[in-house]
């Protein structure tokens, strides 16, 4: 008979006496990273869980890329969210070019976590890009372009109803 091969995961919260973070607004996460998105001279990608208060729960940093990119991986992006029970996640990243102006992979690797979050009920609030002194809300910036897959909240109910009604939950 074949022995399976086991694996056992945990997630142990150490307190270390700080004080929960909340995230509101892009400028909570450049207060987080602005410094680390200075020091960086290559992309750098974060993950951040969030409980249903919007208070970090989990921040993982994922990926440092080039000076210009990341590849990121849409499994790996919800690995912490996931394990932390996560009911919301922001991402983020930097670029160390300074400018804040989101890239056409930016946006699409928006538009993918953000259909990969419905698709697993969890609440993609934003994705920021940071640099040293600057926060960007992908999400107020597709806003203002007409552009946004955030139609309102309703759009994130309809998906998780059809989720539902097809049975995949």
């Amino acid at each position: 008979m074949y022995e399976w091969q086991k694996y056992e995961v945990q997630i142990k919260r150490i307190d270390n006496g700080s004080k929960a973070l909340q995230i509101t607004k892009p400028d909570d996460v450049l207060a987080v990273f602005g410094e680390h998105a200075k020091e960086r001279d290559q992309e750098s990608f974060w993950v951040l869980a969030l409980d249903h208060k919007n208070q970090c729960i989990g921040i993982q940093e994922l990926y440092r890329g080039t000076t210009n990119g990341a590849a990121i991986r849409n499994a790996e992006v919800f690995r912490l969210p996931i394990l932390m029970q996560a009911a919301c996640l922001v991402i983020v990243h930097n670029h160390p070019s300074g400018q804040t102006e989101p890239s056409d992979e930016d946006i699409a690797l928006t538009e993918s976590i953000f259909t990969c979050a419905v698709q697993l009920d969890i609440d993609f609030l934003d994705h920021v890009i940071v640099t040293g002194n600057e926060a960007l809300s992908l999400r107020k910036h597709l806003a203002t372009q007409d552009r946004t897959i955030w139609h309102n909240e309703s759009h994130m109910a309809g998906a998780r109803e059809l989720i539902e009604m097809a049975g995949l939950r």
